[in-house]
């Protein structure tokens, strides 16, 4: 999904029969490509601190509750 030149990124899968293939950096890779082409220019991999992130170059950002009352 993408907004405002950002894509969204969510809940990845691994599954170790297929480790040595990496489908999922295949597809992570493919899906930045189409991102990029469509004009995004950040990712964000949503919550989370799964080394994973990191080793596409994610940084942490730091998060600010917000919190909604009817008057």
């Amino acid at each position: 999904m993408t907004s405002n030149a950002r894509a969204y990124f969510y809940i990845g899968a691994f599954s170790p029969e297929y480790q040595r293939l990496s489908p999922g950096s295949v597809l992570l890779w493919y899906a930045l490509e189409q991102a990029i082409a469509q004009g995004c220019h950040e990712l964000d991999f949503l919550r989370g601190a799964e080394a994973y992130k990191y080793s596409w170059g994610a940084k942490d950002q730091r998060l600010y509750p917000l919190a909604l009352t009817h008057a």
